[in-house]
C-alpha cells in the first residue's frame, strides 16, 4: 500500500535525523544541541558537562523510526529487513556530507573576512620569559579562505582565561618578525596558510616571580582578525566567526 510504503520511508528519514542531530563536524557542532538551546531545554545535565541529554531525546526518536521500519517498511519491502541499519547509517551519511557543502558554499559567500576560516587545531603559541621580562612570544596560525579572491588582515591573540593572568595584555597583536608593525596576513583565493608572526612582547609583561624563567607552548583557541573594515573573532571550533563591533 502507498500508505505503507510512506510511512517506512518516514520512518528510516526519520532515524537518520535523528542519528545526524548527533553528529558534530568541523563546521557545526552537534545540531541537536543547538536545537535544544533554541527550544529552552538543556543538552546536557550539567552547563556542557554530565549526561548528554540530546542523546537521550535522539536515542528514543531512533527507536522510534526503527519501529516503524518493522511496522511498515519490512512488509513492503521484505528484502530490507536485515538492511536497515545500513540503509539509515547510508542516508545519515549523504545528510552529513550534504549539510557540509552546504556549509562550505556558505562560508565562501560570505563577505570580507567571513570567508576566512582559523584552524585553531592546528595553531599554537610559543614563549619564553625570565623573571617579570619575556624573551619570546611567537605564534603558527593556520587561516583557510573559503572565497575565490584573497583577504588581507592582521591578527590578535587572546590568551584563555587561565594563561591570560601572565601577561598585562589581554590581546597580542601579531607582528612582523624581528619588526615593530603589525603583520599584514595574505591568504590566496581557495587556499590554506600557515603564517609565523611574533607577538609585542615588548608590550607584555609576565607575573612570573623575578628568580623564574621557562618556556612553553600553549593552543591557541581565541583570535580576532580584523582591518579598516572590520573584525571577526574566532573561538575553538566556530567556523563562521563572530562579527566585534567597535
Amino acid at each position: 500500500m502507498l500508505k505503507n510504503k510512506i510511512l517506512g520511508i518516514g520512518s528510516v528519514a526519520l532515524a537518520a535525523v535523528a542519528l545526524f542531530l548527533l553528529i558534530s563536524t568541523p563546521y557545526y557542532p552537534a545540531l541537536g544541541d543547538l536545537l535544544l538551546e533554541k527550544v529552552g531545554l538543556r543538552a546536557w545535565s550539567h552547563r556542557d558537562t554530565g549526561f548528554h541529554l540530546t542523546l537521550l531525546y535522539c536515542m528514543v526518536i531512533i527507536c522510534i523510526g526503527f519501529m516503524g521500519m518493522s511496522e511498515y517498511l519490512y512488509k513492503e519491502y521484505p528484502k530490507t529487513y536485515n538492511k536497515g541499519i545500513w540503509i539509515v547509517l547510508g542516508v545519515t551519511a549523504l545528510l552529513v556530507t550534504g549539510g557540509n557543502k552546504y556549509v562550505e558554499f556558505s562560508k565562501s559567500m560570505q563577505p570580507g573576512l567571513k570567508a576566512i576560516q582559523f584552524l585553531y587545531d592546528k595553531s599554537k603559541f610559543e614563549y619564553e620569559y625570565e623573571g617579570e621580562k619575556v624573551l619570546k612570544a611567537s605564534g603558527i596560525l593556520e587561516f583557510k579562505n573559503y572565497s575565490k579572491t584573497s583577504r588581507s588582515f592582521y591578527v590578535k591573540y587572546i590568551p584563555d582565561d587561565e594563561f591570560s593572568s601572565q601577561f598585562s595584555e589581554k590581546e597580542l597583536i601579531g607582528y612582523e618578525r624581528r619588526k615593530e608593525s603589525p603583520k599584514l596576513i595574505r591568504v590566496a583565493p581557495r587556499s590554506t596558510s600557515k603564517i609565523q608572526v611574533d607577538f609585542n612582547k615588548n608590550k607584555v609583561l609576565s607575573n612570573a616571580d623575578k628568580e623564574s624563567r621557562g618556556c612553553g607552548t600553549q593552543s591557541i583557541q581565541t583570535v580576532i582578525i580584523y582591518n579598516d573594515q572590520e573584525q571577526v573573532k574566532f573561538t575553538g571550533d566556530n567556523f563562521i566567526g563572530i562579527t566585534v563591533v567597535n
